[in-house]
């Protein structure tokens, strides 16, 4: 997978490669180990699944925690992911909706439970 951008959260995956103030200018290959099935992008984040089953997540949800603390760390059969502004949703293959990140207005979901990080 080729990322570039706004890197100040770590967002394209080049934990120690950016340049110019938190910029990755070129495309650079980020070295995830599986093949990519799906990508998606929030602010300052991005969420990765692959072929294997692994989720992998770059970057923070602009809360002191990143958004990494909820994240599946693997969910054979993912059918979808997608990302807000501060907060990831990924559809599994058994149809259950995970979510995970801020719910700062509510968008995960979980009608005011924040213990969980599925729904």
């Amino acid at each position: 997978m080729y990322s570039w951008g706004d890197n100040r959260c770590g967002q394209t995956g080049h934990i120690e490669d950016s340049s110019k103030e938190g910029q990755v200018i070129k495309p650079q290959l980020v070295e995830i180990g599986d093949n990519v099935q799906e990508v998606a992008c929030g602010r300052n984040h991005t969420v990765v699944f692959t072929d294997e089953g692994a989720v992998k997540v770059f970057g923070g949800n602009g809360q002191r925690n990143p958004l990494q603390s909820g994240a599946p760390t693997s969910a054979a059969g993912l059918r979808c992911v997608s990302c807000g502004d501060e907060h990831a949703v990924v559809i599994t293959g058994g149809g259950d909706l995970m979510t995970w990140g801020s719910d700062r207005h509510e968008q995960l979901g979980r009608d005011g439970d924040k213990s969980c990080s599925s729904v």
